[in-house]
């Protein structure tokens, strides 16, 4: 299944502070339906972003995701990704485990 969190503001973009974003992500134990999504929805499948351990480093095992924005996140759930309240993402998330170790790691711009 594919999911989107609620949106919130944040100064993780470039292009401007307290920009709205939330996450997309699967609970697939691979990342194949989450990069369909993407492609599906106009997203490069190679801009997921790994996941992080609790002192920030990127591990290969976890739940990738990606940052979107409200206009992508609308896409994405009229394609049929469920909306969820962050707390509830959080949780899944924690649960979910994708082996990413043999995939490339996506190259910041």
């Amino acid at each position: 299944m594919i999911y989107v969190d609620e949106l919130k503001s944040g100064a993780w973009s470039v292009r401007g502070p307290q920009a709205q974003h939330c996450r997309l992500f699967s609970d697939d134990p691979t990342p194949d339906a989450l990069f369909a999504m993407a492609t599906q929805i106009g997203l490069d499948p190679a801009s997921w972003i790994p996941a992080r351990t609790a002192d920030g480093t990127f591990t290969p095992h976890g739940a990738p995701f990606y940052w979107i924005r409200p206009a992508v996140r609308a896409k994405a759930v009229a394609a049929g990704a469920l909306r969820l309240k962050s707390k509830d993402a959080d949780r899944l998330l924690s649960r979910v485990t994708v082996d990413v170790a043999n995939m490339p790691m996506p190259v910041a711009d």
